[in-house]
């Protein structure tokens, strides 16, 4: 039985791994991965520049999802997983001019300076909040992550707790993203315990927290590893898909110079791309991929020499509150040599710094020095005037960085994943659908190889 997935970035990648299997899996199905690109991985790549890793993506995730775990070991990474230095626990928050401490526990948040007095009062009433129409199940609302925010928290921690976390994990702006859609748990915490408070003390086992980790040569490691173990003449580079045709009982997947006939197909590219991919074949799940809106982000990152910056960095990183980003105009920058000390070159600092998503959406079109003076700016805030010149300043540009899960997304997810009934054997798959991590990347490639399988009939296990 032939599959074809359609992208090599971490998705692709993953379900084609998945499907291949080991060898205690039994006969693997034939499997073509089809990526335009002239490499695989996607935005999550890695390079080694004079001792340096400069991460152009993802560059981190949580522990503790299985089917990650498991794809780390079909890629013979195991013993390459590098947990987070105990100096990265500490997280930050740019506020009016200050660095305060992430508040890492509901106690903190009363002592926190990020919150006023009337903003802390308004935080102890959480517990008597009633449930909003979401959760008491108006199928019709759709409520952003700031509407839920303040209604359940009070208006006064949407620019300054939320804000920058959701900036932190999507680029975006909580007053336009979808907390059923982007922030599932919270939605379901309120649903079932009604308090966000008690919700999350029932809900704790005990287990032990996830904890920040990587790879040893970063995500574009894994990436590189997932794609060499795949059999020869697997991977197809240079292949844009440029249309997915029905054939029978099985589909025909064009390119542009080349087609591949296949018993099951799997989208893994960006939702842009489906769209193009489906659009002859199924128009209704195509207008609801095209729908899907992605931040542009650019990646700044920046070395110095270690005793460059009066306050050494201390912790994960700094994350910019909403009302503060006029001062400090980045979403926040990731302290790489405290969090990850082997991707930074000996004797120096190396800081990440995001810039743009949709809060500033017109940053990209700044040129690289105006950018890159930006991230320095950012840097002599959260650090303190720098002495010296960077030794390395790298940019990436991303005009379609991370999904956006606005208002309205579950409805686009639930038509565009339709098209699978319709035309069975089609698969779709991606940071765009089910959570924009690495990890939510594993997990729904573990999920969507699995139906692959049982819709091909086949007895193998996943």
């Amino acid at each position: 039985m032939k599959v074809v997935v359609v992208g090599a970035g971490i998705s692709g990648l993953a379900v084609a791994t998945f499907l291949v299997g080991d060898a205690q899996e039994g006969p693997p199905l034939d499997v073509t991965v089809l990526e335009a690109a002239d490499r695989p991985g996607g935005v999550a790549w890695s390079e080694r520049r004079d001792g340096r890793l400069i991460e152009t993506g993802p560059s981190s995730w949580l522990s503790g999802e299985p089917a990650l775990d498991r794809l780390i070991s079909l890629a013979g990474l195991r013993d390459d997983v590098l947990q987070a230095s105990p100096a990265a626990k500490a997280r930050w928050i740019w506020r009016r001019g200050e660095k305060h401490p992430v508040p890492a526990a509901p106690p903190s948040l009363l002592g926190t300076r990020l919150l006023s007095g009337g903003a802390k009062l308004r935080l102890l009433g959480e517990p008597f909040v009633g449930r909003g129409p979401a959760a008491r199940g108006a199928a019709d609302v759709d409520e952003t992550v700031a509407a839920f925010a303040a209604r359940r928290l009070g208006p006064g921690v949407v620019d300054a707790l939320v804000a920058p976390m959701v900036a932190g994990i999507y680029g975006a702006d909580p007053r336009q993203l979808s907390v059923a859609a982007a922030f599932p748990k919270l939605a379901e915490l309120e649903r079932d315990h009604r308090s966000l408070l008690v919700g999350a003390i029932r809900s704790r086992d005990g287990g032990p927290r996830p904890q920040m980790q990587t790879v040893r040569d970063g995500a574009g490691a894994l990436t590189r590893a997932l794609a060499a173990r795949l059999p020869a003449g697997c991977l197809q580079l240079g292949q844009r898909v440029t249309a997915v045709e029905r054939k029978g009982d099985g589909f025909v997947v064009h390119c542009q110079d080349a087609a591949w006939d296949a018993d099951a197909v799997v989208l893994t590219s960006p939702a842009f791309a489906q769209a193009a991919a489906l659009r002859g074949l199924d128009p209704a799940a195509a207008r609801a991929l095209d729908e899907i809106p992605y931040a542009p982000i650019a990646v700044a990152t920046v070395a110095w020499a270690a005793d460059a910056f009066p306050t050494p960095p201390d912790g994960f990183g700094v994350l910019v509150a909403g009302d503060s980003r006029d001062e400090v105009p980045v979403l926040g920058t990731v302290f790489v040599s405290a969090t990850f000390p082997d991707h930074a070159a000996p004797g120096e600092l190396q800081l990440r710094t995001l810039i743009g998503g949709t809060p500033d959406p017109g940053a990209l079109d700044l040129d690289d020095q105006a950018l890159l003076g930006r991230a320095h700016a950012a840097h002599a805030a959260f650090l303190g005037a720098p002495t010296g010149q960077p030794t390395l300043a790298h940019l990436t540009r991303h005009a379609r960085a991370i999904p956006q899960y606005t208002v309205g997304h579950g409805r686009r997810v639930a038509v565009a994943r339709s098209v699978g009934q319709r035309h069975p054997g089609l698969f779709l798959a991606g940071s765009h659908l089910d959570g924009p991590g690495v990890r939510d990347c594993a997990r729904v490639a573990l999920a969507v190889a699995t139906r692959v399988r049982t819709a091909l009939g086949d007895s193998a296990q996943v």
